[in-house]
């Protein structure tokens, strides 16, 4: 026997019969109660938010496991922002063949994703679903993440950014996509047996796509690992011209805080007392250069307080030759005013930096 697929009280009666199909003998009664599994009814919601009137419509239409229309019932809805908390709630109505409401918000939602929860109740059945709507535009982050010592794909990475979470491909690659960007201040990454690596996030200026590529380096029992290494001004820069550059190390001791070293072409610029989080310095790295284009590398080396040395970190700073035109002006100096002049060649801009008289 097969019992009904609706919830409710059910009788049936059974007689045998003879090759004739006489009935004899005693009549079998069933009577049989089918309860809810307590999930039986499906919601297909839609949801939209108008930014002007500040109006969420939301409408669904709901069935049951025989793919019947459940007309009836209570259908409750609570919004709740990209962190789980709840913004408000209400009920739709069932009207002209589908249920619906509009909601006025007593102020206007900001850019984000937001979520809608659904619940109907009808009859001791019940169903659930979540819908999901953005407000403004959404941002897309995605990169590679490299074992900084191997210079491999690292797998399994734990990404977390704009309080969304997700893990590296077998090929390094993490994508979170439909941001805020008011919640994209910080980007970490984690995995067992590696430095956590952390960086903050500048908000996309006219974009919706961001790339951030990092590097994550073993842990060491004893030594410090510089996780990261950041200019305060990037790009190509003029040979033989002064300018003054602000070089940040981020650094996991490993123990307490020492001396970050910062070598500039082989040379030991100077050793910074290191804080919790690293160390930073500026320098001109345009005097000395020749007015040949070249590459020049700034190298960056961690000691703890216990005397335990990092591994290196490089980064590589290009320079290209200084234009003729530009050459007399860089040549008058003076110990009174100085300027600087960013100069856009070839699609990249140039910094012009130095201590000069007689021209604005």
């Amino acid at each position: 026997m097969r019992a009904p697929a609706e919830p409710g009280a059910y009788a049936s009666y059974w007689q045998l019969q003879n090759a004739s199909g006489t009935p004899f003998g005693a009549l079998l009664g069933v009577q049989m109660q089918v309860r809810s599994s307590g999930v039986t009814l499906q919601i297909a919601p839609r949801q939209t938010y108008e930014a002007a009137t500040r109006t969420l419509v939301l409408t669904a239409n709901a069935t049951d496991s025989l793919s019947r229309a459940v007309t009836t019932g209570n259908l409750n809805w609570s919004l709740r922002d990209n962190s789980g908390v709840q913004r408000t709630e209400g009920n739709l109505t069932y009207q002209n063949g589908e249920w619906g409401t509009r909601h006025t918000l007593p102020a206007p939602l900001s850019a984000g994703l937001y979520g809608v929860q659904y619940t109907l109740t009808d009859e001791g059945r019940s169903g659930s679903a979540v819908g999901s709507f953005s407000v403004g535009d959404l941002v897309d982050i995605s990169g590679t993440v490299l074992d900084g010592k191997t210079r491999t794909p690292l797998p399994g990475v734990e990404v977390r950014a704009g309080g969304k979470v997700t893990q590296t491909d077998t090929a390094g690659k993490y994508a979170l996509g439909g941001l805020s960007p008011s919640a994209l201040t910080m980007i970490t990454g984690t995995k067992p047996g590696y430095t956590s690596y952390d960086a903050s996030l500048d908000s996309p200026s006219g974009s919706r796509t961001i790339v951030r590529n990092f590097d994550m380096f073993p842990t060491s029992a004893s030594k410090p690992v510089i996780t990261g290494l950041t200019a305060q001004y990037e790009g190509t820069f003029l040979a033989g011209v002064p300018f003054t550059n602000r070089y940040s190390a981020r650094v996991t001791w490993n123990g307490s805080p020492g001396t970050v070293e910062f070598y500039y072409d082989g040379k030991l610029v100077a050793p910074v007392p290191g804080t919790a989080s690293g160390a930073e310095t500026s320098f001109d790295i345009g005097t000395g250069s020749s007015s040949s284009p070249a590459i020049r590398a700034l190298r960056v080396i961690a000691r703890n307080r216990d005397g335990a040395t990092s591994e290196p970190r490089e980064i590589s700073i290009p320079f290209a030759p200084l234009p003729w035109w530009l050459r007399p002006a860089a040549l008058i100096c003076s110990k009174t005013v100085r300027r600087q002049l960013f100069l856009p060649v070839s699609g990249n801009y140039f910094s012009l930096s130095a201590t000069t008289t007689g021209f604005a």
